[in-house]
């Protein structure tokens, strides 16, 4: 663990919803810290799902944390006339700040609709005093730059975390110059993996101030077990995730169809749930293998735990939106290594960098439903493989993407950009 100068660090977190389910990289990350010894608060443009929460979301009691900007009016003057009052319940410091997030000069027609203004205003509220402000998302980089720049963060260092579709699909919309801001105001810009490093890079971030710092998973849920070929039935193929385009859920249920055909016996479990389903559901009875694919909806963490204790191989076949949203080595792949379970996925953004073909797992390219069925049927046919792939998997993981290895690296670089001078 970190220890030194900066070892009672004031960090704020910015979001932009808090709390939601498929974000545990966050919630590891605030929790590693507490664990540290810091104060971790987290602010966020909107309000997450409060019924459905992470269970470390409440151990660690982090809606306490929570702050979040008030609703502003829909109407343009009935906004100013709200703002003009939040403005002068401010203490004087704050209101100094406040009128800076009004100036057109800087903030452009967002200052004359008053989104800086509101997305300030909990900071002004809370008072500034922070050490790091570590923006999850790029486009939560680019807001934080903005109340840098109008004096809201004080002297905090910015921190700016890239993970997939903030530097792919949004980058597609609103072009490669979009980031210009944060690179001119951010003191460090971290990416999830070495292939989205490298499209940080290309967007024009510094290098010097520019890594990876991975996403780790707790090892210690996903316990180590050998898969061994069933007794009896099916072998039993899982995924979880979201129900989306980028998932390729679709070319899965082509290729367990076409092994269904050819006499494999295999079963395929789909946890999670998203606006594809009715369309897998569809596709599952046209394909003849309504019977054979379980769309299981959402779960909670120990529910997928008992999902993947009780699989034998696992499927993550992602493929690039049509937006252009690709994914990192997604959290789902990590889990499923690190219980043994060998899987199959698709040369796509950062999986390549967590699954080494043939060695970790198989990889086919993007929206091939015949070369998954290829590579699964042959997984069936030599069970005597899952034992070495599965513990060369738990291996990865282990070097790799354990959360606690990462939080205290977390910690150092936080030192380190402290030691540096801060940006103006």
């Amino acid at each position: 663990m970190f220890t030194g100068e900066f070892d009672r660090m004031r960090i704020a977190f910015y979001v932009d919803r808090f709390p939601v389910l498929s974000t545990p990289f966050i919630f590891n990350q605030i929790a590693g810290l507490i664990d540290r010894g810091h104060t971790v608060d987290v602010y966020a443009l909107e309000a997450g799902d409060f019924e459905h929460v992470h269970a470390c979301v409440r151990d660690y009691r982090m809606l306490e944390r929570l702050f979040l900007p008030p609703p502003a009016p829909v109407a343009l003057p009935a906004r100013w006339r709200d703002a003009w009052i939040r403005l002068r319940a401010l203490p004087p410091a704050a209101q100094q700040r406040a009128r800076a997030t009004l100036d057109p000069r800087r903030f452009g027609k967002e200052a004359l609709r008053l989104k800086v203004f509101y997305h300030a205003l909990p900071w002004l509220e809370k008072g500034s005093g922070y050490d790091v402000v570590h923006a999850q998302f790029g486009t939560i980089g680019l807001i934080a730059a903005q109340l840098k720049r109008a004096g809201v963060l004080g002297d905090a260092r910015l921190i700016s975390h890239f993970r997939g579709w903030d530097v792919s699909a949004f980058v597609r919309e609103h072009g490669e110059a979009v980031y210009a801001p944060l690179w001119a105001h951010g003191d460090l810009f971290l990416a999830n993996c070495d292939f989205f490093r490298k499209r940080v890079l290309d967007l024009g971030a510094p290098a010097e101030r520019t890594d990876v710092l991975r996403s780790g998973i707790e090892l210690a849920d996903f316990p180590f077990r050998e898969r061994t070929f069933p007794e009896t039935g099916a072998v039993r193929l899982l995924t979880v995730g979201r129900l989306s385009g980028k998932k390729g859920l679709e070319y899965a249920i082509e290729a367990v169809a076409a092994l269904r055909r050819r006499g494999v016996p295999i079963e395929y479990r789909i946890v999670g749930d998203g606006p594809l389903r009715a369309d897998l559901e569809a596709l599952a009875e046209k394909q003849g293998v309504r019977a054979h694919v379980h769309l299981l909806g959402s779960m909670n963490h120990g529910e997928v735990r008992a999902e993947m204790e009780s699989a034998h191989l696992f499927t993550a076949p992602s493929v690039t939106s049509d937006a252009g949203d690709q994914d990192a080595p997604v959290n789902v792949l990590k889990e499923a290594m690190a219980s043994g379970l060998p899987v199959v996925s698709t040369w796509h953004g950062g999986i390549p960098e967590l699954v080494e073909d043939g060695i970790t797992g198989f990889l086919v390219p993007e929206r091939d439903a015949e070369a998954l069925a290829e590579k699964l049927a042959w997984l069936v046919a030599h069970p005597d493989h899952w034992g070495e792939m599965g513990r060369a998997g738990r291996a990865r993981v282990e070097a790799e993407y354990d959360k606690e290895r990462l939080n205290d690296r977390l910690v150092a670089l936080y030192a380190q950009v402290l030691h540096q001078p801060a940006r103006p």
